[in-house]
């Protein structure tokens, strides 16, 4: 499985190189979602030679590759890792960071996307029951109906309450089974929609919450 990594390592060197400057890239995105294993896996294309800078003298550099683990949180640290020796480039891990609470109150898509992708911890039953139903909208709005297999019913369901009524497998069941990949593959993006632009505005960043959204009114 190296040679994609190989490749995308080969295709960041090359654009380090063309914007000229400091050799230096950097991980950007949620906690959770494979930013230091990426990193790790192109580090693993060129061999023995993996380090990590702890200092400015060729003595300083010692070997070390990035932790990974299969929790959010393992990454706190921003740490600076040897992508190439010549020319000399590096690679900045940075830790996960999520938007803030109320951003999602006018996209409530994204906080229920990070939340099924494990990006965002769930804190009461509702949530995880909100998350759950979520999923399952998706994946009635594409028509992708794998779980009516997995989880043996005779034909589709319209709403969560339905399905848990069916089947005594719980919310945070059906959420285990989507972040295995037991439903196939799915998008929870609504790629039907063109895309629009997102405008910050104070009112985001304001403290508010999720619950009662009405699924069948998007």
């Amino acid at each position: 499985y190296s040679e994609p990594f190989e490749g995308l390592r080969s295709w960041l060197m090359h654009y380090l190189v063309k914007k000229g400057g400091i050799y230096c890239a950097l991980t950007v995105g949620v906690p959770n979602v494979g930013k230091s294993s990426v990193l790790l896996a192109m580090m693993r294309t060129f061999g023995d030679d993996v380090s990590m800078r702890v200092g400015r003298g060729r003595s300083d550099l010692i070997r070390k590759m990035p932790e990974i683990d299969n929790i959010p949180g393992v990454t706190k640290d921003l740490a600076q890792y040897l992508l190439n020796v010549k020319p000399r480039m590096w690679c900045l891990d940075v830790p996960g960071s999520v938007p803030p609470a109320g951003m999602t109150e006018e996209r409530p898509e994204v906080y229920f996307g990070l939340a099924a992708a494990d990006c965002v911890e769930l804190t009461s039953d509702a949530q995880v029951y909100e998350v759950a139903e979520y999923i399952l909208y998706a994946m009635n709005r594409d028509r992708n109906f794998a779980y009516v297999k997995v989880l043996d019913l005779e034909q589709p369901k319209v709403n969560l309450k339905a399905l848990l009524s069916e089947r005594h497998i719980g919310a945070e069941g059906i959420i285990k089974l989507f972040r295995e990949g037991a439903f196939g593959s799915q998008v929870l993006d609504d790629l039907r929609k063109p895309y629009e632009k997102f405008v910050f505005k104070d009112e985001h960043f304001k403290n508010g919450s999720v619950s009662g959204v009405d699924f069948d009114a998007w």
